[in-house]
């Protein structure tokens, strides 16, 4: 039995990550920030371990007593737009840049033959990602954020060269379900087709939907992210549907799903004449040419598994 490690259990991708590992035999821990785990409960195969990842020591600590053979990445400092990142500086670099280097050295003197999977973002690519964006892409700090994300992911290049790490980043495009906390855009979407579809009066507004998407699923990304780190390539993919969205099209066909118009429920704060925010696609073709094929979940898809599950509603 395979020990996986997952960093970031009671987020959204860990928990789906976790659950999908323990479906495939795996022996799991999760580690969150959390006094216990949130989602994944009650398996023989599964334990939950408290960790700081502000204390250095502490995943050093957990690594040497679970020595796991797979390591996966995927806590951050992170927030949904306008958070902050000035505020949280030096956790964000502990989090998403300190203990990759923690994971990384410890593999290099203590577990040569363990692997790591490290969740990055399309926020790596910069604030207008360019028009196609692949593996080979340039990347872009334009943000604290990107800043972390972009360091760990150098850090990473650097040890599978310098010291043969089996180490895989995942550039992750946007990705939803119904763990994602509902102040995200898509879940807000989500909310409001819900009300209107209780014959309610939409609650708030959304602040804009000039903007441009590319939605996948979050547990779907995560069971591909484990497929990719357990091929011999040993390289970096962008995880992604590889359809745009902008977001008044994606607002229209949601709602029409459900045999309303968008425009009867929703209210923008801000109102745009004609759609301004740049366009970008995502060429996917690497993880295809690994996996055999790309995200099978829509953005669409998406926001159906929220509603059925937060809401009770189909569409």
């Amino acid at each position: 039995m395979q020990r996986a490690l997952v960093i970031g259990v009671n987020g959204q991708d860990g928990s789906y990550l976790a659950e999908h590992l323990l479906e495939q035999g795996y022996d799991v821990t999760g580690a969150g920030r959390q006094p216990a785990s949130r989602y994944v409960k009650d398996h023989p195969a599964f334990r939950y371990a408290g960790l700081d990842l502000t204390q250095p020591g502490a995943l050093l600590a957990l690594l040497r007593a679970y020595h796991p053979d797979h390591i996966y990445h995927v806590a951050a400092i992170h927030g949904a737009a306008g958070f902050v990142y000035e505020d949280k500086w030096q956790d964000a670099l502990a989090v998403n840049l300190g203990s990759v280097h923690i994971c990384l050295e410890y593999m290099r003197l203590e577990a040569p033959k363990a692997r790591l999977l490290y969740a990055s973002s399309l926020k790596a690519f910069g604030a207008l990602p360019p028009e196609t964006v692949s593996e080979q892409s340039p990347r872009r700090s334009t943000c604290l954020y990107s800043i972390t994300k972009n360091a760990a992911n150098d850090l990473i290049g650097y040890y599978r060269v310098q010291h043969g790490a089996r180490a895989t980043v995942l550039y992750l495009f946007n990705h939803e379900s119904p763990r994602r906390p509902g102040h995200f855009v898509l879940p807000r979407i989500v909310q409001l087709l819900a009300d209107s579809m209780g014959g309610k009066k939409p609650a708030g507004s959304l602040r804009s939907l000039d903007f441009v998407c590319d939605w996948g699923s979050s547990a779907e990304y995560m069971a591909l992210g484990k497929a990719l780190l357990e091929d011999e390539r040993n390289q970096d993919y962008v995880m992604a549907t590889g359809r745009t969205w902008r977001g008044e099209e994606f607002a229209q066909a949601l709602f029409e799903r459900a045999g309303l118009d968008w425009r009867q429920h929703v209210t923008l704060e801000q109102v745009t004449a004609a759609a301004t925010a740049a366009n970008y696609r995502a060429d996917i073709t690497r993880l295809i040419d690994v996996i055999g094929h790309g995200p099978r979940q829509s953005a669409i898809d998406v926001a159906a598994w929220i509603l059925r599950e937060n809401h009770g509603l189909e569409i």
